[in-house]
């Protein structure tokens, strides 16, 4: 299974960086690629909240919250995940490093569809892909607490 691991450290307080992750159904609000998100099962938030993401390109993604661990990790299954993905988990993990700077780390797992393959699409294509993706989500969480803003597919967009 290819996994992602990307991490930033983002000069924010661990509990503002939690508070965003942790606001599930609204990650559109510093994800770049998203275009919509809401909640569309369970709590609005914790364990078991479900979220459907819409994204600019036209697809989207259904995920359920798996691990919520406050302020420290939150994590959540891909549960219809977009073209050849066939599962994924995602894993969030925050540790302050001084009382305003918040060491992220995102690590995702994916199989695909479509077998050997699948797999080797993942390896060589999806997993760069996922690792640019990801860089650039907590580059808009980045900028999102220091702007204020949200943060859509051209960056910082408007006022919340």
């Amino acid at each position: 299974m290819p996994e992602v691991i990307v991490t930033s450290v983002i000069p924010h307080s661990q509990q503002a960086v939690w508070d965003a992750w942790a606001d599930f159904g609204n990650i559109d609000i510093f994800h770049p690629a998203v275009k919509s998100s809401r909640i569309i099962g369970g709590p609005p938030n914790g364990r078991t909240a479900a979220r459907r993401c819409d994204f600019y390109d036209g697809s989207s993604i259904e995920e359920q919250i798996t691990v919520f661990n406050p302020p420290s990790s939150i994590g959540w299954a891909l549960t219809a995940p977009p073209g050849p993905i066939k599962k994924g988990d995602a894993l969030v993990q925050l540790e302050a490093q001084t009382p305003t700077q918040t060491r992220v780390t995102f690590t995702l797992t994916f199989t695909m569809k479509l077998g050997p393959v699948g797999w080797l699409l993942g390896v060589l294509v999806v997993k760069g892909a996922m690792k640019k993706a990801l860089t650039q989500l907590l580059k808009g969480l980045d900028d999102h607490l220091t702007t204020g803003k949200r943060v859509g597919d051209k960056g910082v967009l408007e006022t919340i």
